[in-house]
C-alpha cells in the first residue's frame, strides 16, 4: 500500500479547501467523495467531488494514480459541457494532498426522491417504491436528461451508472444528470468488474453479466429506457415486459414499441444511439395531447421549458391552413464570443442569435420569436412579414458584463432555446391559426474577458468589411494609457532618441541626424520603442494559441509578457501616440505590428514583436523576419506602396484573403457608424479605470 493512500483522508466539516468551505460529507463513489460547500468568494453552496477509488478491489498504486490522473484529464474536459440537462462545473484543482477534485452546482432535489428511491436492509442494493408519474411528465423528463446524456455520449463518453439518484432536479423543475467518470481509464477487465460490483436494479444485462465487450455507449440507453418504463408503470420490469399500454390505457401504443427496442436485452437490437431516442421520445411526445390534469407528483418545468411547450401545444390544437405555407426560417448562432467584445457587436449589426425568415405566401404573416437564455431573462419579438419577402432577425442576451465582471473572469457558457411561432390573425384581431415552424436551442461560449477566438473567421463571413470581427482589435489601443505615457517619457530619454512622427526638420534638430530618409526616420523611432520595452521594461514574447488573452498596454507592461496580439496592441498604442500610423496584420494564428512610412502614402515597414526577450535577435532581426513574412502572406503591395485607391476600406480593413487581415488603426479610430458612434474605440471592459 502506498504512502498516499495511507495518508489520504476524508475533508472534515470546517476543512477549508481553496475558497471553498466543508459544510458536510453526503456520499461515497466508487470513484469519488461528495461533498457539500460554500463558496466563500461567491457567497454560494456548491457540491465538490474528489477523486477516491473506493471500490473494493486489487488496484496498485500505479494504477490507481493513472485513475486520479484520467480523472482530472476528464474533469477539465467535463468542464467545457455546458448544457441545462448536466450540472455545471465551476471549478476544478489539486487539494494539499495533491487529489484532484471539482466543485458544481448544488442541487438539492433528485429523481430518487422523487419515486421512493430507498436503499435496501443492508444499504448496497437499490429498492424502489416508485409512485406513477403522468406519462406526459414522464417522456418529457427522460427526453430532456438524453439531451444533456447526449453532450457526453457525442464526445464518447459513456455514464454507465445512471439511476433516480444520479437525476437531479432543480427547484425549477429542470433534471440534470451527475456522476460521469465511473470507467475513467480503466481496462475492459478493470471496468467490467467495477461495473459487476456496483451494479443496480437500473444497470444493463451486460453489466450484471460481466461481459465487457459488450458495454457500450447503448447500455446509458437501457438504463433510461428503464427508469422512463418505471416512471409510466410504477414498477420496474423483471423478466417478460409488460406493454405499458395495458398497464394505463391512456399510454399510446408507440410507447410499447418503444420499450421493445430500447429494453432489448442483446445491445446490438437496442436504439441506435441516444439521439434516435431523443427523436423517437419527440415523436411520441408530439403525439400526446395535453391532459386537463396531472399528476400530483408533477416536476415543475422551467419557464424557458414552458414557454416552448406551450406554444407547441398551440400548434398541435390548431389546424394550419393547407393554403398557408409555413414561412421558411435559417437560424444561425455563434459558437463563441469574446466578452470584451461583446457590448461592441450589436452597433455593428451583429448578434450571438440571428434568423433569417422568408415568406413565400400570397398574404403576409405574422410571426412570434421566443428566446430564452439561461441566467437572464427572456425576449420576444414580433413582426409582420409581408407577402413574398424575407428579413433577419437578430437578438442578443441581455448580459451586463460590466456590472458581472467576476462571472465572466473564465470561459462562461450560455444556453439559449428559441421558439418561431407563424400566426394568422382575424380581421377582428383575433388569433385564428397558429404553428410552430422553429424550436431547437443550443449552447454559446462567452470566453473570458480579455480573450480573443482567433478563429473567429469561421463565425463571421470576413469577405465583407464589415463583418470582420478583428476589427474590434483596436478596441484594446489605448494611446492615452498612462503606462504608454511612461514608455514614451523613458525612450525620449534615450541618447539619439527624437519621438516625433513624421516631422522630419524636428528630428533633425532633435538628433542631427541629416543623411536619414524618412524610411530610416521612421524606423529609428519604432526602433527606440522596442528596444525600450525589451531592455527597460523587460518585456518577453510569451507565445499564444486560439481563444487567447488580450490585454491592454498596461496590462502587458506589468505582466511583463504578452502575445503576438498583445505586442502589437502595445506597439500600436506607442505609435499613435507619438504620432505615427500603424497598421495590425492578422494571419493565421499570429498577428504583426506594421507602420506606414510616409505620412501621405500607403507604404507600410513591419516589426516582429515576438522577438521581444530572445538575447540572440535584435530589432533588425525582428524587422526583417516581418518582412519576409508579409510577403509570404501576399502582402507586397504594403511594403512596395502599390496597394489599390481605399484598399482599407471606409471601417480601416483590407481583406487579402479570407485568412490574412490588415487593420489600419486610424481609419478604425476614426469610423462612425450611421448614429455617429466610434463603436471600434469602446474602452473594453477589462480596463480598470
Amino acid at each position: 500500500m502506498s504512502e498516499e493512500k495511507n495518508t489520504k483522508k476524508r475533508w472534515e466539516t470546517g476543512d477549508k479547501v481553496f475558497h471553498y468551505k466543508i459544510m458536510q460529507y453526503l456520499a461515497s463513489e466508487p470513484m469519488g467523495e461528495i461533498y457539500l460547500a460554500k463558496d466563500t468568494q461567491l457567497d454560494r453552496m456548491v457540491a465538490v467531488k474528489r477523486f477516491a477509488f473506493n471500490a473494493d478491489m486489487e488496484m496498485s498504486d500505479d494504477a490507481e494514480n493513472r485513475l486520479k490522473n484520467k480523472f482530472l484529464e476528464d474533469v477539465k474536459r467535463f468542464s467545457k459541457w455546458d448544457h441545462p440537462n448536466l450540472s455545471q462545473i465551476y471549478f476544478f484543482d489539486l487539494d494539499d494532498d495533491n487529489i484532484p477534485f471539482y466543485t458544481m452546482e448544488a442541487i438539492p432535489d433528485s429523481l430518487g426522491k422523487h419515486i421512493g428511491l430507498v436503499k435496501d436492509a443492508e444499504g448496497d442494493q437499490l429498492e424502489s417504491e416508485t409512485k406513477k408519474f403522468d406519462y406526459q411528465e414522464a417522456v418529457k423528463l427522460i427526453q430532456d436528461v438524453c439531451k444533456g446524456l447526449q453532450v457526453a455520449h457525442d464526445a464518447g463518453v459513456g455514464h454507465y451508472r445512471i439511476s433516480p439518484n444520479n437525476i437531479m432536479i432543480t427547484s425549477e423543475g429542470v433534471p440534470k444528470l451527475v456522476s460521469f467518470g465511473l470507467e475513467a481509464g480503466m481496462r475492459p477487465d478493470e471496468s467490467s468488474k467495477l461495473q459487476q460490483r456496483f451494479s443496480s436494479i437500473y444497470s444493463a444485462p451486460e453489466q450484471l453479466m460481466g461481459k465487457s465487450d459488450k458495454i457500450s455507449l447503448k447500455t446509458d440507453l437501457y438504463t433510461l429506457g428503464l427508469i422512463l418504463y418505471e416512471l409510466m408503470s410504477g414498477n420496474i420490469p423483471k423478466g417478460v415486459i409488460e406493454p405499458v399500454s395495458k398497464i394505463d390505457p391512456k399510454i399510446p401504443k408507440q410507447m410499447d414499441e418503444f420499450f421493445e427496442s430500447v429494453l432489448a436485452e442483446d445491445p446490438d437490437d437496442r436504439i441506435e444511439n441516444v439521439e434516435e431516442m431523443i427523436n423517437q421520445l419527440e415523436d411520441i411526445y408530439q403525439g400526446i395531447k395535453p391532459s386537463k390534469g396531472g399528476s400530483t407528483k408533477m416536476l415543475v418545468i422551467g419557464v424557458a421549458v414552458t414557454v416552448l411547450v406551450i406554444g407547441l401545444g398551440y400548434g398541435l390544437m390548431k389546424v394550419f391552413s393547407p393554403k398557408l405555407k409555413p414561412a421558411e426560417v435559417d437560424v444561425h448562432f455563434t459558437p463563441q464570443i469574446p466578452s470584451s467584445i461583446y457590448e461592441n457587436l450589436e452597433p455593428l449589426g451583429k448578434f450571438i442569435l440571428w434568423f433569417d425568415i422568408k415568406n413565400d405566401n400570397k398574404k403576409g404573416v405574422s410571426i412570434d420569436i421566443s428566446a430564452n437564455f439561461r441566467d437572464s431573462n427572456g425576449i420576444r419579438k414580433k413582426i409582420e412579414l409581408p407577402a413574398k419577402t424575407d428579413t433577419t432577425i437578430g437578438i442578443n442576451p441581455p448580459l451586463n458584463i460590466k456590472e458581472k465582471r467576476g462571472e465572466f473572469a473564465t470561459d462562461r457558457n450560455i444556453y439559449v432555446e428559441w421558439l418561431v411561432k407563424q400566426m394568422i390573425y382575424s380581421d377582428e384581431g383575433q388569433l385564428e391559426q397558429e404553428r410552430s415552424i422553429s424550436e431547437n436551442s443550443e449552447m454559446i461560449t462567452m470566453l473570458a474577458l480579455g480573450t480573443i477566438d482567433w478563429n473567429m473567421t469561421e463565425i463571421y463571413s470576413t469577405d465583407k468589411e464589415e463583418g470582420s470581427p478583428f476589427a474590434l482589435v483596436s478596441s484594446w489601443i489605448n494611446p492615452n494609457d498612462p503606462k504608454v505615457k511612461e514608455v514614451i517619457s523613458t525612450a525620449k530619454k534615450e541618447p539619439g532618441a527624437a519621438l516625433v512622427g513624421y516631422q522630419e526638420e524636428l528630428f533633425i534638430e532633435k538628433t542631427g541626424l541629416d543623411d536619414f530618409d524618412i524610411d530610416e526616420i521612421t524606423s529609428h523611432q519604432v526602433e527606440t520603442l522596442y528596444n525600450v520595452l525589451n531592455d527597460k521594461y523587460e518585456i518577453k514574447y510569451d507565445g499564444g494559441g486560439v481563444g487567447q488573452s488580450i490585454n491592454l498596454p498596461y496590462e502587458t507592461i506589468r505582466d511583463h509578457s504578452a502575445n503576438c496580439i498583445e505586442l502589437s496592441v502595445l506597439m500600436s498604442s506607442l505609435l499613435i501616440e507619438i504620432g505615427i500610423q500603424p497598421i495590425i496584420v492578422i494571419v493565421p494564428n499570429h498577428a504583426f505590428v506594421g507602420w506606414r512610412i510616409w505620412e501621405d502614402e500607403d507604404e507600410y515597414n513591419f516589426v516582429q514583436t515576438t522577438m521581444m526577450g530572445d538575447e540572440n535577435k535584435t530589432f533588425k532581426d525582428a524587422y526583417k523576419d516581418a518582412e519576409k513574412m508579409a510577403h509570404s502572406n501576399g502582402l507586397s503591395d504594403l511594403i512596395y506602396g502599390d496597394l489599390d485607391v481605399n484598399a482599407f476600406g471606409k471601417r480601416g480593413i483590407y481583406n487579402k484573403s479570407n485568412s490574412v487581415k490588415v487593420l489600419n488603426i486610424n481609419l478604425l479610430r476614426e469610423y462612425k457608424d450611421s448614429k455617429g458612434r466610434k463603436i471600434y474605440t469602446a474602452t473594453p471592459v477589462t480596463s480598470e479605470r
